[in-house]
């Protein structure tokens, strides 16, 4: 339970607060984030099956993400899958996990499901085995947050 609730803690702010599908879950995001994902963190964790976010929406599928040691360059790609509710102008928002420091490392604000990537730099010197990638995505009616899809999970590799 303790190592559920240690990786949950930070992404309250930055992740639960805002891509909770209030809809699915009739408690906190972090509350559903524990009841969902306990049993994962009994042990090793499988971080594959780990679900940070859950909805109705459409989700990306094929991410990858590869990460470059020397500068920190991330790459995240993905297949738009509008599958039955999804649109080229859902936001993608991505977060990446280091499970040997415990630190997570989330996107410099949102782009769109139909650009397929996005490029960013996190912290340099990190190993790329260690990295752990989730993607989501959500749409918005003027303003208002409607839709959330479940995550899409890529281990990082290198290039």
């Amino acid at each position: 339970m303790s190592d559920c609730v240690a990786f949950a803690k930070t992404l309250v702010g930055p992740l639960f607060n805002t891509y909770t599908d209030k809809f699915i879950k009739s408690m906190s995001g972090f509350n559903a984030f524990i009841k969902t994902n306990i049993a994962e963190f009994d042990g090793s964790p499988n971080y594959a099956l780990v679900k940070i976010s859950e909805g109705k929406l459409s989700p990306v599928t094929s991410l990858a993400c590869t990460y470059n040691t020397a500068d920190g360059e991330t790459i995240l790609t993905w297949d738009e899958n509008f599958g039955n509710n999804g649109i080229g102008g859902d936001k993608a928002f991505w977060c990446i996990y280091d499970d040997s420091t415990g630190l997570w490392y989330f996107a410099d604000g949102e782009v769109t499901r139909d650009t397929e990537t996005d490029t960013q730099t996190i912290s340099a010197g990190l190993t790329a085995t260690d990295l752990h990638c989730y993607l989501l995505t959500c749409q918005y009616t003027s303003y208002v947050l409607t839709l959330i899809s479940a995550n899409d999970y890529a281990a990082v590799t290198a290039p």
